[in-house]
């Protein structure tokens, strides 16, 4: 998140808007809406463990928002990276605006190629650990997750659309998001019926 969606989305947008928000408000939405560790804490709820559940949403909070700094830390880190290695754009004075402009340009590419790249290697990574988990008979709940994240990308996406679109002809209610809104009740709608599948197999 701190990567895409802070540091480098403006780069990002640069070079393709649609690719922009297919990481940010596709993926990154997909990936972090933590349902699965609700899911979790509405568990051990349910069993009588509030002390767990107390302190699960508190290190599930500190876990997201250190998770988010750190990430925008070593985007600014990479950044700088970029920049000594003179990839960068120079000054902008009125001799070099063409060069500057070019210079720009393949440093919003070089930092859309290298993300790719860190999103195909995790997304290839979270298949074969998705693999290794179910062959030895363990819960890859996780990773199955990652896995279809690209597909809530574009579901996500789509969805998107219904925002700032109100209720009939009127536009009621426009200031819902109704797209977020059917994507997350799906969500955790999904997710209660494979928790109660889960329990109704376990016995």
């Amino acid at each position: 998140m701190g990567w895409f969606g802070v540091v480098f989305k403006e780069d990002i947008s640069n070079v393709s808007e649609y690719l922009a928000v297919a990481l940010t408000t596709g993926y990154l939405g997909s990936l972090t809406t933590f349902s699965g560790w609700n899911q979790k804490m509405l568990e051990l709820g349910v069993t009588g463990n509030w002390l767990f559940v107390v302190l699960g949403f508190l290190i599930g909070l500190f876990l997201v928002a250190f998770s988010i700094i750190f990430g925008i830390e070593t985007a600014k880190g990479f950044k700088w990276l970029l920049r000594r290695l003179n990839v960068t754009s120079g000054s902008e004075t009125s001799r070099n605006k063409i060069k500057a402009k070019d210079e720009g340009f393949k440093l919003r590419l070089t930092v859309t190629v290298v993300l790719l790249l860190i999103l195909g290697l995790l997304w290839g990574l979270s298949g074969v650990l998705m693999i290794a988990e179910f062959k030895n008979g363990e819960n890859s709940f996780l990773w199955i997750a990652c896995m279809v994240g690209p597909l809530g990308v574009w579901i996500r996406w789509l969805l998107s659309r219904l925002n700032g679109h109100g209720l009939g002809s009127r536009d009621l209610l426009s200031w819902i998001p109704f797209g977020t809104l059917i994507a997350n009740v799906s969500a955790a709608c999904i997710m209660a019926a494979l928790a109660t599948t889960k329990i109704y197999v376990s016995f």
